[in-house]
């Protein structure tokens, strides 16, 4: 035995005594501390917390385990795999950073599996964020050249240090182990931190990587029944009947209006005029909580429409097995409505073309249906308001039309193809010069669009509201958003237009998206049931229930204070 240990000292002391030994000892060295170090940074720009204790212990806990996963690795003696998964990570890294950088949440593999559509037309057109901080990819660039280079040599290295290749395997996993067991013991383990995994994510990804993250992802959405069943549906509300003369309701969801985009001005002028008007002439909410999740922007109609909050690891709308069974379309359908949606992109995406259908709706009528091109992305908002005006005619009354804008979509260059407010000329930071440009553009439409609906339709609602921020941070404009409680809040405005000119600004209380349908019932004057944890926003009572977001029940009035003060 002795001999053993002294033969296996010597085997170790050799590579130091041996120029080509320690040339590819630290090689291979220099690759797992730069490839860790690109980890450990890459979580940490995922996370809220950079504090010294949490970098220490990103650095030594993806240590250990790269050296675990890279010997492992090594025994298959594949230059061209070894390439392969480099590569793979890179992107995987870029991906997830974009994702991050938009969403403020975490992307998922069956998430990234069911939008890969979505996502690769998003990133065809420009639109997918590009951040500096994706950048770190580069950290380990050198270090990689090196061992490809030498991969072979390293092969040959690696297999006469056979046993302390093995050792130093077997102690980073001893270590690894030891590293869970206090963690169990201080109630840090993975264990503890699924039980509370709705109350974010952001803490299993700050200790164990997005990596972990997505195979506990995998685990809990490990079938369609799994994720219907995740699916939570408020409280019993329901309503008599009121009235014969029941009014049309008319949707837009204006793509990228965040809340501070009304009131913003620039050299003294406001972006969108006709916006700001209508806080005196309608009911306004400056601050409606999104519900922009799992599946991008179509979880804005599936919570308005639905009464129920989105999924956070899934896109809700492409379920092929949900029916939907809380739409208030439904019920106003039962109650001969006619409905029809509108959206300037094309139906397949985020399986519109089968979802609105689903819920309700007669048809989705999309650009292709319309016979508009592509006009940047999408086709401009006034020839899909335009034609959404002129079909309400060959609707049967009273009807329903849901209006999906497309114009100002990130990048933000749709409008600039054909509308350009020089006012904006003079703003430094050009996303932030195009999106006032999109949103004056929109502001014009929607102000011609308003005018016609109301000379020629007096007996309708039309509620006006975003889908969710434009991702912009900056000082020349900064969205109405914050991160609390491992969640990430954001907030768009919501006008409400009655035929009897009611008016009311909100100044004391943020509201949900899942206050549209007990809204929109109780206006119609139709007998219903639903279920839902909202509120009708137009009856203005003080004694309002708390907002439910991912399993919390947040104060009203907490949220409005919340994000009036980021301003």
């Amino acid at each position: 035995m002795k001999r053993f240990w002294v033969r296996q000292m010597n085997n170790f002391t050799a590579i130091f005594r041996d120029k080509g030994q320690l040339s590819l000892f630290t090689v291979l060295s220099i690759f797992i501390l730069l490839n860790t170090l690109k980890i450990s940074i890459f979580n940490l720009i995922l996370t809220d917390n950079k504090s010294a204790n949490i970098a220490q212990y990103k650095i030594v806990y993806t240590l250990l385990f790269m050296v675990v996963l890279i010997n492992i690795f090594l025994l298959l003696k594949s230059r061209i795999l070894f390439l392969l998964l480099y590569l793979l990570q890179s992107l995987y890294i870029i991906i997830n950073i974009s994702y991050y950088m938009f969403f403020h949440s975490y992307i998922h593999v069956m998430q990234f599996i069911m939008l890969f559509k979505e996502g690769f037309t998003a990133a065809n057109q420009n639109s997918a964020p590009i951040n500096l901080k994706m950048l770190i990819i580069l950290i380990d660039l050198p270090g990689f050249i090196l061992v490809y280079r030498n991969f072979h040599r390293i092969i040959d290295f690696r297999k006469s240090k056979r046993f302390l290749t093995v050792l130093v395997t077997c102690l980073s996993l001893i270590l690894l182990a030891a590293i869970e067991v206090r963690s169990y013991y201080y109630e840090w383990s993975l264990v503890h931190l699924v039980q509370s995994k709705y109350n974010g994510e952001k803490p299993i990804v700050e200790r164990y990587g997005t990596v972990a993250n997505n195979v506990l992802g995998i685990y809990l959405n490990r079938n369609e029944k799994v994720i219907i069943d995740k699916l939570k549906y408020g409280e019993v509300q329901a309503g008599k009947a009121s009235m014969k003369d029941n009014p049309n309701f008319i949707f837009i969801q204006v793509e990228a209006m965040d809340s501070n985009v009304i009131n913003k001005k620039y050299k003294g002028s406001y972006i969108t005029p006709f916006l700001n008007s209508l806080k005196d002439s309608s009911v306004y909410y400056p601050y409606v909580l999104s519900e922009h999740m799992g599946g991008g922007t179509s979880d804005i109609e599936f919570s308005v429409i639905n009464s129920i909050e989105p999924l956070e690891g899934y896109s809700a709308q492409k379920l092929s097995n949900y029916n939907y069974p809380n739409s208030f379309i439904k019920v106003l359908r039962k109650n001969n409505y006619s409905a029809i949606g509108f959206h300037g992109n094309k139906g397949s995406f985020f399986n519109r073309n089968i979802s609105f259908p689903k819920m309700g709706f007669e048809r989705l009528i999309d650009m292709d249906d319309m016979g508009f091109k592509d006009v940047g992305w999408g086709a401009p908002d006034r020839d899909v308001l335009n034609y959404a005006f002129d079909h309400m005619t060959k609707m049967s009354r009273p009807f329903i039309s849901y209006i999906i804008t497309m114009t100002s979509h990130g990048p933000f260059t749709n409008a600039g193809k054909y509308y350009d407010n020089k006012i904006f000329d003079g703003v430094e930071n050009v996303n932030i010069k195009n999106y006032f440009n999109s949103m004056s553009y929109v502001d014009k439409v929607l102000e011609d669009f308003v005018t016609r609906v109301r000379t020629k339709y007096k007996n309708t609602y039309i509620f006006i509201y975003g889908d969710h921020t434009p991702s912009i941070r900056d000082k020349e404009y900064m969205q109405a958003s914050f991160d609390y409680d491992n969640k990430y809040f954001e907030f768009i405005p919501l006008f409400i237009l009655t035929p009897d000119n009611r008016k009311y600004i909100e100044n004391s209380r943020a509201v949900s998206m899942l206050d549209f349908s007990p809204t929109s019932l109780k206006a119609s004057g139709v007998e219903y049931k639903i279920k839902s944890d909202g509120v009708n926003l137009l009856e203005f009572k003080k004694d309002w229930r708390g907002i439910k977001f991912k399993d919390m029940t947040y104060n009203r009035q907490f949220l409005y204070e919340k994000i009036e003060g980021i301003k």
